[in-house]
């Protein structure tokens, strides 16, 4: 296990948390039909630097899925229609899969995973296109980004000041 946050989870959900950010990178850079290099490359630069430097609790969780990150976009990618509408149902569905999972969480850690995955759906949709990064998110990624089959989880989220301002630079 990685951590006392995820001792009472399997492996095999633990997998399913550490592949909700490739699944998130996917959706977000799918949903206009191409996963670019910056999408793909600012999923993997986020999930580095959250491994080190993000809310203390999610960090093992985020060491776990960067050092997998590519492999399992690719393996993910290998198992998903190459329709848009399917692939994101199915998505959805996997991360609505979610959600027992992250209930069996301390509330705190829960609620702290909840906003790590949202603010990382926004990080993605701002990743690419426009002009200078202003006017990036497509109305196809603003649909998708609120991972809407992912239940909000009611708890004290983790302060991480680094995060707070980079979020408020980001918007």
């Amino acid at each position: 296990m990685l951590d006392s946050a995820f001792d009472q989870l399997s492996d095999d959900q633990l997998n399913q948390l550490a592949d909700a950010f490739p699944l998130i990178t996917i959706l977000v850079g799918e949903v206009d039909d191409e996963l670019d290099a910056d999408e793909m490359n600012w999923g993997i630069e986020l999930t580095n630097k959250r491994s080190f430097s993000h809310y203390p609790t999610l960090r093992p969780l985020y060491e776990l899925t960067h050092s997998r990150f590519v492999e399992r976009i690719n393996a993910l990618r290998g198992t998903m229609s190459n329709d848009i509408a399917v692939r994101t149902d199915d998505i959805f569905e996997r991360i609505e899969e979610l959600n027992p999972i992250m209930a069996k969480l301390d509330p705190a850690v829960g609620a702290t995973l909840y906003k790590s995955m949202l603010s990382f759906a926004g990080h993605i949709a701002r990743s690419s296109g426009g002009f200078m990064r202003f006017f990036s998110v497509s109305g196809e990624e603003k649909a998708v980004m609120s991972l809407p089959t992912l239940h909000p989880i009611e708890g004290l989220v983790e302060t991480d000041e680094a995060d707070e301002a980079h979020e408020e630079e980001a918007q």
